[in-house]
């Protein structure tokens, strides 16, 4: 990332951990916050994949961390662009940055939209957030004037009837990522820490690395 910055010092607070096992508990513990507390400046991170055009990035949700799995989670439109990207190439990266600490990860993707997995997802997703899915054109859809794409009986309703959010489910994925490394970054004035681990079958490769 560079040289850290005033605000970057300011926001490495805490001191960067010194065993590698600490390193480990830290990451996956902000990224575990992040799906607990909307203020965490985890809970949104960048996804790149890959499509015909080159690499294409985007800004997600958060929606689950599992540490003993090494999975990440987040949802998507099926419609969208970056669903046939990973059908198509499933090597997915994702960056989180937040309190001084940058994590970058790589891994590969899953998609789920019509299987137990998304189905428990979909039953507990606000109305609130199923309203994304009520597009009548898939994200991304050219538009000749501003628009929601919101049908417009719900384009002025931000928390839709139940009933009325069902036509979502079709258009609803989650995308499960097996994390296969990660780039822990702790950026401070005093002195930058950085670590990488790598998976090699069950078991994770632990590493310092210079800043």
């Amino acid at each position: 990332m560079g040289e850290p910055t005033e605000r970057d010092a300011d926001a490495a607070t805490q001191p960067a951990p010194d065993s590698l096992d600490g390193v480990w508990h830290d990451a996956w513990s902000r990224l575990e916050e992040a799906v607990r507390r909307r203020q965490h400046p985890y809970r949104t991170g960048v996804v790149a994949t890959l499509g015909e055009d080159g690499v294409d990035a985007r800004t997600v949700v958060l929606r689950g961390a599992d540490r003993a799995a090494g999975v990440l989670r987040f949802h998507t439109d099926r419609r969208s662009s970056k669903v046939a990207q990973l059908l198509g190439d499933r090597r997915v990266a994702l960056v989180f940055y937040g309190d001084g600490v940058q994590l970058r990860l790589r891994g590969t993707a899953t998609v789920h939209d019509a299987d137990p997995a998304s189905d428990a997802a979909w039953e507990a997703t606000s109305t609130m957030s199923r309203r994304c899915y009520l597009t009548d054109a898939a994200p991304g859809t050219p538009s000749a004037t501003p628009t929601s794409g919101l049908p417009p009986a719900l384009a002025s309703v931000l928390r839709p009837p139940l009933e009325a959010t069902h036509a979502g489910r079709e258009r609803f994925a989650v995308v499960s990522v097996w994390v296969q490394s990660i780039d822990w970054l702790h950026l401070a004035a005093g002195g930058q820490r950085r670590a990488g681990f790598s998976r090699n079958a069950d078991a994770w490769i632990a590493h310092w690395m210079v800043p």
